[in-house]
């Protein structure tokens, strides 16, 4: 029987009624609950009726149905205690076959048959219950296939304007559980940029669209950014207005991850496809198209390639992008970076890992090393390329628009990986190539005969050599049999023999056959065997290398003949040949030039060595040599000093190479002797720097000779005038002191009545004439600048030997004034014919001598003495010192080039060859004499100078007394002072000033009337020499007139113009009463041409 699992409480607790009860009442009672029966036997719900004591009463047929049991079965049983009145209370009841049934149930007290009872209905829930199992579990499944499957749902009331989700929107949105669903939740989440397209896809819903589609980015609390894909629909109500909104949202991240990822694959698979295919020409041009690649795989903006060095821990830049070069401002970038000093890049090589930067503007030690100037980076990648398992190279991609990511180091990696070993397979093949077309070009090239043939004879491969000496090309020949072809008959079964051997694996030696050539001569071939064998030992073939030895009897012969002619040419070239053992240094042979250089005979060579033909400081040099020679080099040596027999010396230029003789390594040496070329170069070097001295010498005079011009006009003119004030002044004080008296006199005028004593103006003349005197001085010295600037000038001319000495000693007196006096003894001579310049070069180097034979500090007791005197038609000079002297042997070898007896570095050994060179040209000579301890005495013999010197009016102006009337005189010149001394000079003639060279010109182009024009040398813009040019073409008459004033310096165009025209020119600083004759003579001769 079922079992009641519930109480019913209170519902029976009435005592049982009275059952005396009138008949009446029970019949009407029992006539109730026969159509109550009738009634409850019709419903679907069980009915059952319990009395007070929980027997059953009554039970419809659902109850029974319920329970499972028959009609009427249930009357009379016990069912226990049950719910309480009102309740309904679900439970499992017990079928009479055991199942258990669910059942909803319900009781309330009701009066059966009299007796106070309990009416309880039942509901068979268990299909219900069945049914919200199914619908909770499908609800169950449903959350989790879109829990997995990443898809929330939503619904919205547009009407009521209320919007609910499931709970994966939760989770896809990372909202908390009480995050109230509102749509400015979500807009809040979406991306910025995919805002504006969300409104978008709502305003198309609202509109009444049909299913709409939209995917955008959603950004988490965290950053992290997810896909979403949404799909929605609008519900029209029966008016056609949305009402509803119905929406799915699916998290689409991995499968656009999962598609990017496929994208860059594929993307880098044709990056890889594009890099093997480039027809790179070098392996440069294919790193570059591999980082442009690279750049355009990872959505990069720059990037850069570097080699690493593992031994050296240098980086070196490879590549740079076509983008980076526009933005960097590095004047000038480095190539090679230390490991240690770099940053980012460096880093990736120390970790031995790849390195994300995507903050690059943050602090951050790694970015360490990165230069000023660099392109802006924000975002870098950079990854390491491994080659045989160690870093060979290090890719640095930057400025993605987003940041990078675990995948775009994966696929940088793995596409450098792959173009790496692009690059290396290029390097290889090209290696092979290489290796190929060496060998090719190996056999090819080779000056050697090279065969290969078949195990049966064939020609297999012959080089070009074998082509060009047999006359055949290999084409005519392949496959045929060598023996046939190419030997002569008679030796072909011997050949054949030794063939078979070969092949067979026995050793064979070299041999020596001919060949027959395509035009029917024989070629004598040494031939070389070895044997050709597969991997597996089988033997392939054989290899033949051979030498046409042709021309070696005949190249013998030739040797014999050409060691005749060596001979010849040993015996009878000019110069020196000597022959050296390269191993003992000893000399071998040396032809007869040699040995008339160095004083030996031939046979005296052989027991020589080279350290007895050179002095000790040339041996370093000569060994060097040695060593030089031994490897295989030549050898060749300027001015290398060679000692002679007798002690002597002499220069020569030397080349040396190494060769066989009589089965002995030698060297042979040609020897130049290039004394006499080196004393000519020597006196052109000295030439040269006498010349560039008188260059500067030349413009010190001219400085010195424009203003030393006014000085010593004023202070020659004050010199003259002094004596008159001094007389003028002190008739003065006699007659100021005669008139007011000696006291009177010395009241008014006080202290200062002393500058009027007579005594103070004989002071004042003393200092005017020792400023006059020391002015003088200055010009002597100007004037010998002014000589030696004309030591490059062979122009010669008569020269008296007095102005070239005192030009000397003006020059060289400060190396002598410290160790002896100087005495002078000139006698009025004739002039000799020479250069000024050259003569005052000669003494001054005898000066200098003189000077450093004597120790300074003795000046009274020694003394340099320079005279002059004439003898028939000979003009002497002598310089005589008391100096330390020399020795006879030192005196027949003074003159000698490169001779000296000073310390080496001190003197070059040239000075005195140079004056006998100058003197010689002259047709002069030089002699010396000197005793040890007494000194030494140099005597000079000039032939004179017969010639009258031919003289135009106004180059010699006369000494007679100028007289007659002033003229006019132009002065050009652009010192004022000049213009200045000139004018007070010139007082008796009309004086118009000029103060450059425009200027006069612009004087003389209005008034040409002018008796003489002096006109300056130098002057900036337009010289004296311009203006002398625009006279000759606008006034050729006055051209005649210019007289050249100068102070000593000459450009070379200046000196050139000067030997070619006929115009007077005077020196500065002038004579002021010479000046002033030769003006009066000049105008003199101005005014009588009319």
């Amino acid at each position: 029987m079922p079992s009641w699992n519930h109480r019913l409480d209170g519902v029976c607790d009435q005592e049982a009624p009275d059952r005396g009860e009138a008949p009446e009442a029970g019949n009407a009672a029992a006539k109730v609950e026969s159509q109550f029966e009738s009634v409850v036997a019709r419903v679907a719900e069980g009915v059952v009726v319990v009395d007070a004591s929980g027997i059953v009463r009554f039970a419809n047929p659902a109850a029974e149905c319920i329970l499972g049991s028959a009609a009427g079965e249930l009357i009379g049983t016990s069912v226990g205690q049950l719910v309480a009145e009102g309740e309904s209370v679900e439970t499992t009841m017990a079928r009479k076959d055991g199942t258990m049934v669910r059942v909803e149930m319900r009781a309330s007290r009701i009066t059966w048959d009299g007796i106070p009872s309990v009416l309880v209905t039942l509901r068979d829930i268990s299909e219900l219950k069945r049914a919200e199992r199914d619908r909770t579990f499908g609800e169950e499944r449903l959350a989790r296939a879109q829990r997995m499957g990443r898809l929330g749902h939503w619904e919205w009331d547009v009407k009521e304007q209320s919007l609910i989700w499931s709970d994966e929107i939760y989770r896809l949105f990372g909202f908390s559980r009480d995050t109230t669903p509102t749509f400015e939740a979500i807009v809040a989440a979406i991306h910025p940029e995919d805002r504006d397209k969300n409104r978008a896809f709502v305003g198309k819903l609202l509109g009444g669209g049909e299913q709409e589609e939209l995917e955008f980015r959603v950004v988490l609390s965290d950053g992290t950014v997810k896909h979403v894909l949404q799909y929605a629909e609008p519900h029209l109500d029966d008016d056609g207005k949305v009402d509803i909104i119905f929406g799915t949202m699916q998290d689409v991240s991995e499968r656009r991850l999962a598609e990017e990822v496929r994208r860059q694959n594929e993307a880098r698979l044709e990056g890889l496809l594009r890099i093997s295919q480039y027809e790179a020409l070098t392996e440069q041009s294919l790193l570059d198209n591999a980082l442009e690649e690279a750049i355009a795989l990872t959505g990069s903006a720059i990037g850069h390639i570097y080699h690493y060095d593992d031994a050296a821990r240098r980086l070196t830049l490879n590549s740079w992008s076509k983008g980076s070069q526009g933005q960097h401002s590095i004047a000038d970038p480095a190539s090679e970076y230390e490991l240690d000093a770099t940053g980012a890049w460096g880093e990736v090589v120390r970790q031995g890992k790849p390195v994300i930067i995507n903050d690059f503007l943050a602090p951050d030690p790694v970015k360490s090393g990165y230069p000023q100037g660099h392109a802006a980076l924000e975002r870098v990648l950079t990854v390491p390329v491994r080659c045989a398992g160690r870093i060979a190279a290090v890719v640095s991609v930057a400025n993605k628009k987003t940041d990078y990511d675990a995948a775009d180091e994966r696929q940088l990696t793995l596409l450098m990986d792959s173009a790496w070993k692009i690059v290396e397979r290029r390097r290889a093949e090209r290696a092979l190539e290489r290796e190929k077309a060496f060998v090719e070009r190996l056999v090819d090239t080779a000056q050697t005969v090279i065969l290969v043939l078949d195990p049966a004879g064939r020609i297999v491969r012959f080089n070009r050599y074998l082509e060009q000496l047999s006359g055949y090309r290999f084409e005519e020949v392949a496959g045929r049999d060598w023996f046939e072809t190419f030997l002569p008959a008679s030796i072909r079964p011997r050949v054949r023999e030794l063939f078979r051997s070969a092949v067979s694996g026995v050793l064979t030696n070299g041999s020596i056959d001919p060949i027959v050539v395509k035009d029917g001569s024989e070629r004598l071939i040494e031939w070389y065997d070895a044997t050709l064998k597969s991997e597996d030992g089988t033997v392939t073939g054989l290899l033949s290398v051979g030498q046409d030895v042709t021309d070696r009897e005949r190249s013998r012969r030739e040797i014999l003949a050409s060691e005749q002619r060596f001979r010849l040419v040993f015996n009878n070239t000019t110069e020196g040949i000597l022959l050296t053992d390269a191993s003992t240094r000893k000399l071998v042979i040396g032809n007869r030039a040699f040995c008339d250089m160095v004083g030996y005979e031939p046979e005296e060579l052989a027991g020589l060595s080279v350290t007895d033909i050179h002095p000790v400081e040339v041996l370093p040099e000569i060994g060097a040599a040695f060593q030089r020679l031994a490897a295989g080099s030549r050898a060749f040596g300027e001015a290398i000093s060679v000692k002679r027999k007798d002690g002597s010396m002499f220069v020569a230029d030397i080349g040396a190479t190494a060769m066989m003789h009589e089965g002995r390594e030698v060297l042979v040496a040609s020897f130049r002797d290039v004394t006499e070329t080196r004393k000519l170069r020597a006196g052109l070097a000295q030439s040269d720097r006498l010349a560039s001295m008188g260059i500067l010498a030349a413009g010190v005079a001219h400085e010195i000779n424009n203003p030393l011009s006014y000085i010593l006009y004023n202070l020659e003119s004050l010199s003259e005038d002094i004596p008159r004030f001094t007389a003028q002044i002190a008739r003065a004080r006699c007659a100021l002191a005669s008139h007011l008296g000696e006291a009177k006199l010395r009241e008014v005028l006080g202290a200062d009545i002393e500058m009027l004593d007579p005594a103070i103006f004989a002071d004042v003349q003393d200092r005017f004439r020792d400023a006059l005197n020391g002015s003088r001085r200055i010009k002597e010295i100007a004037r010998g600048l002014g000589t030696f600037s004309r030591v490059q000038n062979d122009e010669v001319a008569p020269v008296d030997l007095r102005y070239p000495i005192e030009s000397a000693i003006n020059i060289a007196f400060n190396e002598i004034k410290y160790r002896a006096r100087i005495v002078k003894d000139f006698c009025t001579s004739v002039p000799v014919l020479a250069s000024e310049g050259r003569l005052a070069q000669v003494f001054l180097n005898l000066l200098i001598n003189a000077a450093h034979a004597i120790t300074d500090g003795d000046v009274e007791h020694n003394k340099i003495s320079i005279r002059t005197w004439q003898e028939g038609t000979d003009v002497l000079a002598e310089v005589q010192d008391t100096g330390c002297g020399v020795s006879p042997d030192v005196i027949e070898r003074m003159f000698e080039p490169f001779f000296t007896t000073k310390p080496t570095g001190i003197g070059t050994g040239l000075g005195l060859s140079i004056v006998k060179n100058i003197i010689t040209s002259y047709r002069g000579t030089i002699e010396a004499t000197s005793e040890l301890g007494k000194g030494t005495r140099i005597v000079m013999r000039f032939p004179m100078d017969r010639s009258e010197e031919e003289l135009s009016p106004l180059r010699t102006p006369s000494d007679r007394a100028v007289g007659g009337s002033g003229g006019r005189v132009l002065v050009i010149d652009d010192e004022p002072a000049i213009r200045a001394s000139l004018k007070r000079i010139l007082r008796r003639h009309e004086v118009v000033e000029a103060e450059s060279g425009e200027h006069g010109r612009e004087i003389l182009s209005r008034d040409p009337s002018f008796d003489v024009i002096l006109c300056d040398m130098m002057m900036p813009r337009v010289s004296g020499v311009d203006v002398h040019l625009w006279l000759v073409q606008h006034h050729p008459q006055l051209a005649r007139k210019v007289v050249f004033v100068t102070g000593g310096a000459f450009t070379p165009t200046a000196r050139e113009y000067l030997e070619n025209v006929s115009n007077v020119r005077i020196d500065k600083p002038f004579d002021p009463t010479n000046l002033q004759k030769m003006v009066a003579e000049w105008v003199a001769a101005s005014k009588a041409r009319g």
